[in-house]
């Protein structure tokens, strides 16, 4: 395979391993603005801890560190259905792939036994089996 054809190759493996992890979470425009609101309501309930005194500092600093620990929580769920995804995309071509290699040992068989044939016909019409050069690099040729 020549380098250009494996960087197009690689490089079109690494978008699509890219946008499966945006797939598989379902990434949307709304996320982003939900996550900015998040971290200034955070932040808000942070510095309103810091610049207060009595029980609505203890409180908001509990309602912070709730949110920090909610939002801890749903970021691992997202990496976890990535995760899930990818072991499907590469589960899927692991199986894929051993197919291929069994088709692959069939026709290699396949060859051999015609290979075999050939050589017991030349027997009978020339008496001896003798391979050209073309048919020695065919066996060479095919992988096992």
């Amino acid at each position: 395979m020549p380098d250009s054809e494996k960087s197009r190759t690689r490089k079109k493996l690494h978008r699509e391993a890219s946008e499966a992890g945006s797939i598989a979470t379902g990434r949307k425009g709304w996320e982003k603005v939900f996550t900015i609101a998040w971290v200034l309501v955070t932040l808000g309930f942070f510095a309103e801890s810091m610049f207060d005194e009595g029980k609505l500092a203890e409180i908001s600093l509990e309602i912070g560190i709730l949110l920090i620990s909610l939002k801890l929580a749903w970021a691992m769920m997202q990496e976890a259905k990535v995760n899930h995804y990818m072991f499907w995309v590469l589960q899927t071509l692991d199986f894929k792939a051993n197919d291929i290699r069994a088709d692959l040992r069939r026709q290699h068989r396949m060859i051999e036994k015609l290979q075999q044939e050939v050589c017991l016909l030349r027997e009978q019409s020339e008496g001896s089996c003798r391979m050209d050069s073309s048919d020695e690099e065919a066996i060479q040729e095919t992988p096992e």
